[in-house]
């Protein structure tokens, strides 16, 4: 297995900086969304940081952490993977009038970090094992779906669909369309990419192309945190739309709209916000 870099950063963006720059193909951007799935309690930008250190990672946790969580023992020699932690300090600013105030400020830290394949000790439960998208083993999750359209004013539609593709949003007459031979699997995936249509993930505020990435790829983190194996289908629909500049520039808007259809169905996630750059433009 690839060592990850023993030495620490003396700049810890550059960690961050370093991961971005690495998903420049749908390969490499369909392993990052891999890895998000496997590493969803950490954040988008930390989970690309590890992919990037340590491509064969599963499950990583730090040194006293995999002690008292699962009594397993980080091995001598092992090199650390680094990711960014957020410190916050109080800082002085002149403020409009020109007076001197206390303002809260973020700095960021590069932290230790393990994979389990570079500790030993107690065995680690065995993950469960993801349904196939051609089951019906997650059809229980459609109201949901269908529900959170219908809060969007979008009607659900189950009928046969010409042409290759296998559901659409309508935005003018507020309709997603199914294709009706599908799974209630497979329904479910296509009703998740549709309703991240439906949140206004449209091709007027967005390129096509940086549409159906962010569709997409929400659809797959769903998806994969509820247990449905979608990876098959995903990879080769993003790597027919996207571009490097697409997957650099959805990648926070993957983690919004996934985050918000996950905590919509129980999942307590955090609803990572919309980067400021289109917020306004998504609001209205």
């Amino acid at each position: 297995m690839t060592k990850a870099p023993r030495k620490k950063p003396e700049r810890p963006l550059d960690l961050l900086e370093e991961a971005i720059n690495a998903i420049q193909t749908s390969d490499e951007f369909a392993d990052w969304l891999e890895a998000r799935a496997k590493f969803y309690e950490y954040s988008p930008y930390n989970s690309m940081i590890i992919h990037h250190q340590l491509p064969a990672a599963t499950r990583v946790l730090g040194f006293r952490a995999w002690q008292k969580k699962f009594n397993r023992n980080v091995n001598k020699g092992e090199s650390a993977i680094w990711i960014l932690a957020p410190t916050p300090f109080k800082a002085v600013a002149t403020n409009d009038d020109g007076e001197d105030e206390e303002v809260s400020r973020m700095r960021f830290r590069a932290v230790p970090v393990f994979d389990v394949s570079q500790t030993s000790g107690d065995p680690l439960p065995a993950p469960p094992t993801p349904a196939p998208v051609t089951g019906a083993s997650h059809g229980t999750y459609i109201p949901q779906i269908e529900d959170l359209a219908k809060q969007l004013g979008y009607s659900v539609t189950y009928a046969a669909i010409e042409g290759s593709g296998l559901g659409f949003c309508r935005p003018h007459d507020q309709a997603i369309h199914v294709e009706e031979s599908l799974s209630p699997n497979g329904r479910l995936r296509i009703l998740v990419h549709e309703l991240v249509h439906a949140h206004g993930v449209d091709y007027q505020k967005f390129t096509r192309p940086e549409a159906e990435t962010i569709a997409e790829s929400s659809a797959f983190l769903v998806c994969r945190a509820i247990g449905l194996d979608v990876a098959t289908a995903t990879a080769p629909y993003v790597a027919g739309w996207s571009t490097p500049a697409d997957r650099r520039n959805t990648v926070d808007y993957i983690e919004h709209y996934s985050s918000l259809i996950l905590n919509a169905l129980g999942w307590a996630t955090e609803v990572h916000p919309l980067p400021t750059r289109q917020e306004a433009a998504i609001a209205a």
